[in-house]
């Protein structure tokens, strides 16, 4: 058992009644808050307590921001309070209308008060209102929901479903009160994410009241959104879409209790925006001042105010007597429009909609890299905006008629961000990166390549950089634009797009061979595209040939790889041997990554970080930690080639001279999803011997530690073409499958053999030769 803490000797304590709270167990274990900053109080014991709560769901912003201070402290010097009967303060009009602004569609006037107990009550009195000055005095009866929780006065108790909060008063409450059952249900319910799939049929329950009453009985249904203090009880899907049907369908008023999920809690302005549901009326309170100084209100729609205004009588005539002393006072609207000054300039609400997919609880692997007890993994990607608007310029490209038009396409295509090349028949050729590029802060983040500090504003998105910021080259000087996913950006320019590129091997060998001839035709842009010297191997030849491989067959290997350049042919048998070697030499440097290396190598090569190491002759990468001795990176390297050889002659014999690259460097089509059966997925996939690597322009991604072959590929061109524009019907293409999908044609693979070739199909639209058509009529009524 905890031992009690003493009470501060300096405070009384006897005097106070504290709300909501056990006083006597209290007075035995005080907790005395001292101060708070940020995301966290200090009580009178020095220790740090991190507001989990958020307050009482009232301060988003954490606490002492000092913009909400300097707000009110100005307005305390130029106004400290103003009657709110008969008169207002400037501010209070503008800040009713931000509000507004933020609020769906309809609700257009509000009614300040000072907690959202007062708001809940405020909207009751303003349904009863309603209802009688329309002629349906008869309508006074209110609809709850059990486990609800409306505040504390005598409207939010009876219509509230937490008994506790009712038993001591019942005597004092509303008659007339009815509730709805509650959604929750475990055995339904568990495990679920999102909203819940079960539960929406609870809605017609609605309609079982209505019937046992009468809909001319009924004023107005209160719900929150989302249950706050009885457990966050998420609504199931649907479930608040019948509740305003029904309601609509019987004159029945709903009220949205927001006064937890207002202002940005659920990442929308209110509850409603995101479950798509607007009521007649909003309670809010709470985070409007991050519960720095009191204020609520309520949220009405135009036609109820109207109504009201329109049965009051004389104009002098007050029409709705209800109202409180500090109704939109000065300093509280201060701090509110402070707080919306904040939630508008740091983006807040959009914030929390980008931290809210967790992904951590359903990805065992987030525990290698976070305290899953402490903390989750969010993700936050372009493509899940609802903004965008991929799917119709992709529609808009295909009908672009020139460049410009080709442009105005583009800058609707929101991810995965491309590189896009153009040209067009009058010679002009242009480059334009497309997609929708998070702004980040420069030299201040991580650029997405890992998990970033979800708190820290130094990773935040501030906006996406401007489409006329990106990336683009038109008509450059030296007559050619080339892009292989090398980077595109200086490493200072100021929107850093990503820290993850592609090394530029595959660039540099296609600014090579354009360089190479002064005119290029037809066929040299072929034989660009089939090109197999990979500039990433070369970097390592040297090493390679001076590797004395303790190894049985490392004569024979040390023959056949001679003279190898790097050129990875499908009927090289050296470049089956270097490659298994840097496979083998990768390993033994960074395998003490532990799963950062065997769980990522294959969708990362390794390759620049290897040949960063190895132009030391003694990196402390190349030393085994297992052994006593040091080793060097040509001790090392010799390890790794006789590992290779041990691999390869259990792979492909022991004749290294009857070795091919073509038979590891397998590619494979996968079939989705029946590559996965057992069998069938032999008869679905397509598999042809390739040239290449993942640093060729013919590339040929290796799987590395991702298969069981570490040389097979999955990851090459699937689509080659060469466009003829000064005849577009002599352009060519070729596809690595085939005309049909259906596996027992003919068809099914006939295009592999030639794909693997790097040979080519005419591309016409106007073929010479006819042998088979299809004509399609419409069949007449």
């Amino acid at each position: 058992m905890t031992a009690a803490l003493k009470i501060p000797a300096s405070i009384d304590m006897s005097a106070y009644w504290l709300p909501y709270t056990p006083n006597r167990y209290f007075h035995q274990h005080p907790k005395v808050m001292q101060s708070a900053k940020g995301a966290y109080y200090y009580d009178d014991h020095g220790r740090k307590l991190f507001d989990g709560l958020s307050g009482l769901w009232c301060s988003p912003l954490g606490h002492a921001d000092p913009r909400i201070g300097a707000a009110i402290a100005k307005q305390y010097e130029t106004m400290d309070y103003c009657p709110a009967f008969q008169m207002a303060s400037e501010a209070t009009f503008t800040l009713a209308s931000r509000i507004v602004k933020m609020a769906p569609k309809g609700l257009d006037k509000v009614f300040f008060t000072n907690s959202g107990s007062e708001a809940v009550d405020t909207a009751l009195k303003i349904a009863i209102g309603y209802h009688r000055v329309m002629g349906n005095a008869s309508r006074i009866r209110m609809i709850g929901r059990d486990r609800s929780y409306h505040g504390v006065g005598i409207g939010g108790i009876s219509v509230g479903g937490m008994v506790a909060n009712r038993k001591m008063f019942a005597s004092m409450m509303m008659s007339g009160v009815d509730h709805l059952p509650h959604t929750y249900n475990l055995s339904q319910m568990a495990f679920s994410r999102g909203q819940p799939t079960w539960g929406a049929h609870l809605a017609d329950e609605l309609e079982k009241i209505v019937a046992l009453h009468d809909a001319n009985t009924i004023a107005a249904v209160i719900l929150e959104p989302v249950q706050g203090s009885t457990g966050v009880l998420v609504p199931p899907d649907g479930y608040l879409q019948k509740i305003r049907e029904i309601c609509t369908k019987h004159g029945i008023l709903l009220i949205f209790d927001e006064v937890i999920t207002g202002f940005g809690r659920l990442g929308a302005n209110f509850g409603a925006d995101r479950f798509g549901v607007t009521p007649d009326m909003i309670t809010f309170a709470k985070a409007i001042t991050n519960g720095v100084i009191p204020m609520g209100g309520v949220l009405v729609r135009g036609d109820i105010y109207d109504a009201i205004m329109g049965a009051g009588g004389q104009e002098q005539m007050i029409e709705f007597f209800h109202g409180y002393t500090y109704s939109g006072h000065p300093i509280p609207t201060a701090a509110a429009h402070a707080v919306l000054d904040i939630f508008e300039s740091d983006d807040l609400i959009n914030r929390a909609r980008a931290l809210e997919p967790v992904i951590s609880d359903a990805y065992s692997r987030a525990k290698r890299a976070i305290n899953t007890e402490k903390y989750a993994l969010a993700l936050r990607w372009t493509a899940l905006d609802i903004e965008n608007q991929s799917v119709a310029g992709l529609l808009e490209m295909n009908r672009a008629e020139d460049l410009d038009g080709f442009k105005k396409a583009l800058r609707k295509n929101y991810a995965p961000m491309q590189n896009v090349v153009m040209a067009d028949v009058e010679g002009n050729i242009s480059y334009q990166a497309a997609g929708m590029a998070p702004k980040r802060i420069l030299h201040q983040g991580l650029y997405g390549v890992a998990p970033a500090l979800g708190w820290e504003k130094q990773y935040d998105w501030t906006g996406y950089v401007p489409f006329e910021q990106l990336p683009a080259s038109n008509n450059p000087e030296q007559g050619w634009i080339a892009t292989a996913n090398q980077p595109i950006i200086a490493s200072n320019d100021p929107n850093p797009l990503t820290a993850d590129w592609d090394l530029p091997t595959r660039y540099d060998r296609i600014v090579d061979l354009i360089q190479a001839k002064s005119q290029h035709d037809f066929n040299s842009m072929k034989t660009m595209q089939g090109d197999t010297l990979s500039l990433g191997a070369k970097p390592l030849l040297e090493l390679f040939k001076a590797s004395i491989p303790n190894h049985k067959l490392g004569p024979q290997a040390l023959e056949v790889s001679k003279d190898f350049d790097g050129d990875m042919r499908v009927d090289s048998a050296a470049a089956l041997i270097f490659n298994a070697w840097a496979d083998q030499l990768t390993r033994n440097l960074f395998s003490r990554l532990s799963y950062l290396f065997t769980e990522n190598y294959g969708a990362r090569n390794f390759r620049s970080p290897l040949i960063l190491q190895l132009a030391n002759p003694n990196s402390p990468w190349c030393d085994n930690p297992e052994t006593a001795k040091v080793e060097t990176c040509a001790e090392s390297s010799n390890e790794a080639y006789a590992k290779a050889l041990d691999e390869l002659s259990s792979r492909y014999g022991n004749e290294p001279s009857k070795w091919s690259w073509g038979k590891g460097h397998v590619a494979i089509s996968e079939h989705r999803p029946l590559s996965k059966v057992p069998l069938l997925g032999s008869f679905f996939n397509l598999e042809a011997p390739f040239p290449g690597d993942s640093f060729t322009v013919n590339v040929g991604r290796l799987e590395l530690l991702q298969a069981g072959n570490p040389f097979e590929t999955k990851q090459a061109p699937s689509l080659r073409t060469v466009y003829d524009l000064s005849d577009l019907e002599k352009s060519v293409f070729i596809y690595q499958s085939g005309q049909s999908g259906w596996v027992q044609s003919k068809l099914y693979r006939n295009m592999l053999p030639l794909w693997a070739k790097n040979e080519y199909l005419p591309l016409q639209m106007k073929p010479e030769n006819i042998n088979r058509q299809l004509e399609l009529t419409t069949k007449q009524k």
